[in-house]
This record gives C-alpha cells, sequence and structure tokens, in this order.
C-alpha cells in the first residue's frame, strides 16, 4: 500500500501594519497583519526584548478571544487584527503574525 499526498502550496508574501504602534496604558491598540495568498489562519506571536518567542493566539474567520487580546481574520480581504485591550507595560514587544503550515507526510 503506498500513501501519497501532493501539496500545492502559492507563495505568499505577509505584511504587517502599522510598523509602529504606541499605546497608552489601560488603553486599546490594533494592529493588521496582510497576506497575497487567502489562508484561513493567522498565527499571532509576540517576541519580547530578551528574544523569547511566545504564541499568542490564532485569527480564524470567527473572532477569537485570549484575555485582553482577540484576532478576526477576514480570508476574502485576506487579512487579520489583532486587538489588545487594557494595555499593560508588560505588552511592550514585538508582535508578528505568520499564516499557517501545512505539513503532508
Amino acid at each position: 500500500i503506498a500513501v501519497v499526498c501532493l501539496c500545492v502550496l502559492a507563495e505568499s508574501d505577509v505584511s504587517q501594519s502599522p510598523q509602529v504602534v504606541t499605546g497608552n496604558e489601560n488603553g486599546n491598540v490594533s494592529m493588521e497583519c496582510n497576506t497575497t495568498v487567502s489562508g484561513p489562519t493567522f498565527h499571532w506571536y509576540t517576541q519580547y526584548g530578551n528574544g523569547s518567542i511566545r504564541f499568542l493566539v490564532l485569527g480564524t474567520k470567527d473572532v477569537n478571544v485570549k484575555d485582553r487580546i482577540s484576532a478576526l481574520a477576514n480570508t476574502r480581504q485576506r487579512n487579520c487584527t489583532l486587538k489588545i485591550q487594557d494595555l499593560r507595560v508588560s505588552d511592550t514587544a514585538t508582535y508578528f503574525c505568520a499564516e499557517g503550515t501545512v505539513l503532508c507526510v
């Protein structure tokens, strides 16, 4: 028995805006991730000053809320918006997004 998996993936460019976000403590901010290929999910990560990277939240077509953070993907417009409410000094970090990865075995 042979199992064959054919994966065809389009090359995608991912960009974020704005490049710098400034917020006030207890305030709210939002940032957007845009892609050239419409994927079903967006993965948001954060990187702190010490270099450690942590998964933050998954953005899908249904709003995903995790504590004070929410992500909502619009696959038709090929973007995902990350919102952080009730900002804290500890939220200071670099935030970045990626599209999901397909693994075929």
